[in-house]
């Protein structure tokens, strides 16, 4: 292991040398949180860095200096850090040309991840030895030792920004999974699933009783199982083959083929004996057996007998005018009509056609005999 070496001879034979040789300033940084002024620099062929009085804060004699973060970025924790290579082994330093960490890795890595939690324990760095990865504290503590073929933060894969999971490190090894917590420093799960996502956040209770809590998709042998990270112990067993995360206090889940609801304490509410059926919204939820559509609430009960050829919203979920999402437009032959997620009809099912006309609030509607009428539909 190869660790910074300074001796006071050496830099005094090497300040002397700046005299004789050009130093040029490769890039220059002022840390507003140090109040100083630091130049990553060159001579001849090596790099170091200087301070703001021209002082070497860390010697020439480095293949490549380069500061750890970007200069245009918004997160701060990472300022007056930097990254240093040489004969192919990288190190941290800090803005005073302190090592941090050994210059023994083969790459130590920026995780953006880390600046999306204000908690210390995210400040981490992902290291490289022998071609396997580990975590490092800012001051060179290994949290995590090289042995995995693959890290970085979980990710809510459910959120289009895929935005990570604060104080969580997901591992593989080989095709297996693990999880670490990095406020305790321990294993939430051995390396050994073949599978762990980020399943949501809830708020679980009302008032003073209320609680956050965190849960997971873990699966075993590709069958998965939810559980609640907070209360480290699983939910269900290992046992379905889809888990989509809570809508209205139920989440979808699929099980050989058939579709059914998950309460929150994991318990199979409502049955997986549905053909197809789709996550809650406004506590209504499409469902399918064989051929047959319907509608039922998140007791289970039909709200729309299972007696349409098709159910389907005239919106997405996140449409922008809330007042639009719970409409259904529902098929009975080669008629249409349209109904609220409360089961009632607001047109009858004796429509050709039925469009959602959105810049104009209402629908075009199609008779049998082709003529065509509009009907607004607003608040």
């Amino acid at each position: 292991m190869r660790y910074f070496i300074f001796f006071c001879f050496f830099s005094t034979i090497f300040i002397g040398s700046l005299f004789a040789q050009d130093t040029v300033k490769i890039e220059t940084r002022y840390l507003e949180v140090y109040d100083v002024e630091v130049h990553i620099a060159k001579v001849g062929v090596k790099q170091g860095i200087l301070g703001d009085t021209g002082q070497v804060l860390l010697p020439f004699a480095y293949d490549k200096i380069s500061f750890f973060n970007a200069s245009d970025t918004l997160c701060t924790i990472w300022n007056g850090f930097f990254l240093v290579e040489k004969d192919g082994l990288f190190a941290l330093a800090n803005h005073e040309g302190k090592p941090l960490t050994a210059l023994d890795y083969e790459s130590i890595d920026f995780l953006i991840a880390s600046c999306q939690s204000a908690h210390p324990s995210s400040n981490v760095i992902r290291i490289k030895k022998n071609g396997k990865y580990g975590l490092s504290a800012p001051d060179g503590a290994v949290l995590i030792r090289p042995a995995y073929d693959e890290l970085d933060f979980l990710l809510d894969v459910y959120q289009d920004s895929l935005l990570a999971v604060p104080e969580m490190i997901k591992v593989r090894k080989g095709q297996q999974y693990g999880l670490f917590d990095l406020r305790t420093q321990t294993p939430l799960f051995r390396t050994e699933y073949a599978a762990i996502d980020f399943l949501q956040s809830l708020e679980v209770g009302k008032g003073k009783k209320s609680k956050k809590v965190r849960l997971l998709r873990v699966a075993e042998k590709n069958l998965y199982s939810l559980q609640n990270v907070d209360d480290k112990k699983p939910q269900t067993d290992f046992k379905y083959d889809k888990i989509l995360p809570f809508y209205d206090e139920r989440a979808l889940v699929q099980r050989k083929g058939k579709f059914g609801f998950l309460d929150l304490d994991g318990k199979e509410h409502i049955a997986t004996i549905y053909d197809h059926a789709e996550s809650f919204r406004a506590e209504a939820a499409i469902v399918r057996k064989g051929k047959n559509y319907g509608l039922i609430n998140i007791k289970g009960d039909k709200i729309l007998a299972l007696s349409y050829d098709e159910i389907k919203y005239i919106v997405p979920a996140d449409y922008e005018d809330s007042f639009y999402r719970d409409f259904l437009q529902v098929k009975k032959g080669d008629k249409y009509g349209l109904a609220n997620s409360e089961g009632k009809l607001i047109f009858p099912i004796t429509y050709k056609s039925l469009r959602f006309v959105a810049d104009k609030y209402g629908f075009e509607l199609e008779n049998p005999d082709g003529s065509k009428k509009f009907e607004p539909l607003s608040r």
